[in-house]
């Protein structure tokens, strides 16, 4: 029975850890690809008017260099929150597994108790 409670409450654990960090981390996914469509926009307002014969390419590139540290902004800032997260979970389980280990242990060796290794 301590096992199941404490899988369930290792399992509540990751979950709520994982929605605390994907909160953070979503805003950033959801807002690179708006971005980008507005650097697609710079670039179609350079080249449509050359397209349709009514002038030569004139694209913003200094608008366009703005999209592109943006983007470049975001998308660092996106896996600095996915390292993180995934570091964590990673810290969490393996936190998990090593406990169980040791329950195990004193579930099947209880008299050989002072060998269980501690960290």
């Amino acid at each position: 029975m301590k096992i199941k409670t404490m899988m369930s409450w290792a399992v509540a654990m990751l979950a709520c850890q994982q929605t605390r960090q994907r909160i953070v981390e979503r805003p950033f996914n959801l807002w690179a690809p708006l971005v980008f469509a507005d650097a697609i926009n710079v670039l179609f307002e350079g080249i449509a008017p050359a397209m349709m014969g009514l002038g030569e390419i004139n694209i913003s590139f200094a608008n366009l260099g703005q999209y592109v540290f943006l983007l470049i902004g975001i998308y660092i800032v996106s896996a600095v929150f996915t390292y993180y997260q995934e570091q964590s979970m990673a810290s969490v389980s393996q936190k998990l597994v090593l406990s169980l280990i040791r329950m195990a242990y004193l579930y099947f060796c209880p008299k050989y108790i002072y060998f269980v290794p501690k960290v």
